[in-house]
């Protein structure tokens, strides 16, 4: 059995018209070869689930992947490749079954489907991809944990989260000021701090010095 390495790569969503959002977003990778090309290609706008400033329901994808949150969509299948606009699967969404077995895990009938039409359409790319379970679980796991950075209503929300079972363990402010300082404050914000939450700790930090 051949077995395909894994790894997570920063891509960007390709932009076609005025109205679309842009997106960064960790794209898969086979042996080192990303998979969103491939989706370009066939006429889709999906991109992974796992988004670059995204939020909890990026995690539970995530978690998804790993077995450990429920299938999203009909008949046990996983979403891999999504609405880039709003991740519904109803908007149609690249879907795999996942299965492990002696040590490996197993993404096989790819297709494309939606929550409303029964069953999917063969996608033409991979068929069966078969990754080593350990290396697979490395991979996913170290980026299920971090943080997402979002705006509303003219303010930056950070949210910190982690596997770790120790409570107790902040995550690095120092790499929260480098994601921080790619974003732009709103003129119109009406409070001068920004708040960050982790586990069940809050502090309040100063946005003197943003740009």
């Amino acid at each position: 059995m051949k077995l395909t390495d894994l790894s997570l790569v920063e891509a960007t969503r390709s932009i076609t018209g005025h109205d679309q959002q842009r997106r960064r977003f960790l794209d898969f990778a086979f042996d080192a070869t990303p998979i969103y090309p491939l989706v370009l290609a066939s006429g889709i706008d999906n991109i992974t689930p796992i988004w670059l400033a995204g939020d909890d329901w990026c995690r539970t994808a995530v978690r998804r992947l790993l077995g450990e949150a429920e299938p999203d969509a009909p008949d046990g299948r996983v979403t891999v490749y999504v609405c880039a606009e709003c991740g519904d699967l109803g908007c149609g969404a690249i879907t795999v079954v996942i299965k492990r077995d002696n040590g490996a895990v197993g993404w096989r009938d790819w297709g494309y489907q939606n929550n409303y039409e029964e069953g999917f359409v063969a996608f033409d790319g991979p068929r069966m991809v078969t990754f080593d379970a350990a290396q697979y679980d490395a991979v996913l796991r170290k980026h299920s944990k971090g943080f997402a950075v979002s705006r509303s209503s003219g303010h930056l929300q950070v949210h910190f989260d982690s596997t770790e079972t120790d409570s107790s363990q902040e995550p690095s402010l120092g790499s929260y000021f480098r994601q921080l300082k790619t974003l732009k404050p709103s003129k119109s914000a009406g409070s001068n701090v920004r708040a960050a939450t982790w586990f069940r700790q809050s502090v309040l930090l100063p946005i003197d010095g943003v740009v």
